[in-house]
């Protein structure tokens, strides 16, 4: 999964939630034993994925950007 983002005014009511329970059971479907996404440590949306079932399971960094954190879930 790549580039979700919603502004703060549809934040917190659930449509994140909602998107990505839907990105997983297409790929689910489509055979996927697990998916993985990243955000950088700086950003909110590692709590988000947290509360979510993910599962922080490393990360980069590149040059001066902020660390890159992955995140794996088991579908």
């Amino acid at each position: 999964m790549n580039m979700v983002y919603f502004l703060e005014e549809y934040r917190k009511i659930g449509l994140g939630a909602k998107l990505v329970k839907y990105w997983e059971e297409e790929m689910k479907q489509k055979g996927y034993k697990n998916v993985l996404t990243s955000t950088q440590a700086n950003e909110d949306a590692q709590h988000f994925y947290k509360k979510i079932g993910y599962k922080e399971i490393g990360g980069f960094k590149y040059f001066d950007d902020p660390y890159e954190i992955i995140f794996q879930k088991i579908l």
